[in-house]
């Protein structure tokens, strides 16, 4: 299922959007933070709902009992600045909102991935 959240971050200082794909089941094992590339604004998640069948998120999701968040970073880059502290908000504040949002276990295991920027 896909589904967009958003929530404010004192670490970015402003609203963030989140793209969610969660598994159509409650067994959840894993959480994947997805760090995008440069991508436009206006069509910040269509790169991600628009891939080829046998790359679809969901499918990922639902085999591996995973949830995927894609979080709009604004193509910063993911440097960290005295205000805009992406560190923070990917270590703590993304990790803690998951964990209340879907009820994870706090030993739920935790993968990061970048794309392009994301990776840098």
């Amino acid at each position: 299922m896909y589904e967009l959240v958003s929530f404010h971050s004192e670490a970015l200082r402003g609203i963030v959007d989140i793209k969610v794909v969660s598994p159509n089941t409650s067994n959840i094992r894993k959480v994947m933070i997805l760090l995008h590339g440069k991508i436009e604004p206006e069509g910040k998640f269509s790169i991600i709902e628009n891939l080829p069948s046998e790359l679809s998120l969901q499918n990922l999701c639902d085999r591996y009992g995973l949830i995927i968040a894609i979080s709009y970073m604004k193509n910063r880059y993911y440097i960290t600045t005295p205000d805009y502290r992406v560190s923070d908000f990917v270590s703590r504040e993304l990790i803690s909102f998951l964990e209340k949002r879907y009820g994870l276990d706090v030993k739920v295991q935790l993968i990061l991935a970048g794309i392009s920027m994301g990776g840098y």
